[in-house]
């Protein structure tokens, strides 16, 4: 019974290393021949980047325009320009 028990325990410790996979294919080192070779021009692949890059720089800015108009016309946001006149404030003036 003990046998059992020691023989598979004897035969783990006598690898010392766990083999989850097979040694059916040797590790090969990658090399310069596995990346890829560029094709077509760079300036149109450039060129198609810049214009997707600004739609979304000028969409962001249209977004953050908008939301800026609408927070400040609800009333969301007070931009502290200068104090609240009294009513009937009538202004002073210095030069006529």
């Amino acid at each position: 019974m003990t046998t059992r028990i020691v023989r598979p325990v004897a035969q783990i410790a006598r690898n010392g290393v766990r083999r989850y996979h097979g040694d059916s294919k040797p590790f090969k080192w990658p090399s310069m021949d596995e990346c890829g070779v560029p094709q077509g021009s760079w300036k149109e692949y450039y060129d198609k980047k810049q214009k997707l890059f600004n739609m979304q720089l000028v969409g962001g800015l249209l977004f953050l325009g908008g939301a800026f108009t609408v927070a400040r016309m609800s009333g969301a946001l007070y931009m502290n320009l200068g104090p609240k006149l009294p009513e009937g404030y009538v202004p002073v003036k210095y030069y006529d």
